[in-house]
Parts: C-alpha cells; sequence; structure tokens
C-alpha cells in the first residue's frame, strides 16, 4: 500500500515546496575552477547547497542542477575551489547565479589557490577541493570532494539567502 505523505507530496505543486525549502537560511558560496583545456577561461557558479561532510579526511559536498548551462563543465573537472561569501559580496553573488553567465572573464575579485583555482578575494572562507565522487539525485548531481587547503577569514559577516532571496 503506498505511503498516503508520499503521494500527496508528489502531487503538491513544485512551487509549494521551493517555498518550504527556502524557511532554511543558507550560506552562499562561489564554486570555480580554473581553465579547461578548450574553454581557456576559468569557470564558476553561484551555490547555496554546500555542506561539510567529514572532518577526516576533510571533505566537502555541493549539487549542481543538470540543466545548468555549466553542468558539463563540473562533470570535466577534476578540481575546484569554494569561497564562501561575505555579506559585501552579493554583486558576486548575483553575476554568477545568472543561467549562461559562469566564465570568469574579469579576475579582479578572485585570486589563485594553491591548485591554481580561482578563490575571492575577502571570502569567509576557502576551500581548495579534489573531486571525489559524483553522485547522481534527481534533478542534480551531488558532487563529494576531498579538502587539499582551506582558509578563514573572521572579519565579515556571511552572505545569506533566506526565502529565494539574498539578504546581505
Amino acid at each position: 500500500m503506498p505511503n498516503e505523505s508520499l503521494t500527496e507530496r508528489v502531487s503538491r505543486p513544485a512551487a509549494e515546496l521551493r517555498r518550504a525549502y527556502g524557511q532554511f537560511a543558507t550560506g552562499v558560496c562561489i564554486v570555480s575552477s580554473r581553465a579547461l583545456p578548450d574553454t581557456g577561461v576559468p569557470f564558476a557558479i553561484t551555490v547555496n547547497s554546500f555542506a561539510t561532510v567529514s572532518l577526516a579526511p576533510p571533505m566537502i559536498s555541493w549539487c549542481v542542477q543538470k540543466d545548468s548551462t555549466s553542468y558539463p563543465l563540473w562533470l570535466d573537472t577534476n578540481e575546484f575551489a569554494v569561497s564562501i561569501l561575505n555579506s559585501r559580496q552579493s554583486a558576486l553573488c548575483e553575476q554568477f547565479a545568472i543561467r549562461g553567465n559562469h566564465l570568469i572573464e574579469d579576475r579582479a575579485s578572485f585570486r589563485d589557490s594553491a591548485l591554481g583555482n580561482p578563490i575571492v578575494r575577502e571570502a569567509l572562507a576557502t576551500f581548495d577541493c579534489k573531486v571525489h565522487d559524483v553522485h547522481d539525485a534527481g534533478d542534480h548531481s551531488i558532487i563529494v570532494a576531498d579538502v587539499v587547503d582551506f582558509a578563514s577569514d573572521e572579519r565579515h559577516a556571511p552572505l545569506t539567502y533566506f526565502r529565494g532571496a539574498i539578504d546581505a
């Protein structure tokens, strides 16, 4: 016999589920990677799906939507950096949240990590990572990575995402 709550949940509009998910405030990150050989330009995406996975060994994860224009790039890279944004970095957040706008043309807001990935200057924390595994998860893929280097800066407040909007 089917679970009644599952049946009810599946038949409700996706907009209702999105609003419910939006009740959870999250930090905002830029995930970026150095240029792939065929593009010649580094790329980035704004995400709020970042999560810590493990302290020993150090691991993180984040999710990328399968219909994102940059989705194939993330499947082709083995390394990337995560920059947790501060409250003054909403313009940068919005820049890489625009569909199809994932190439880092202007490097002024970035510096190179130890692995050569672009990381956001003055980010609250940065993590230089190597892909460990990619998992299929509905309309997203979960990218799990090993942290090979990190830094932290506690001078600023975080940029957050709540109820479908950026909250600086």
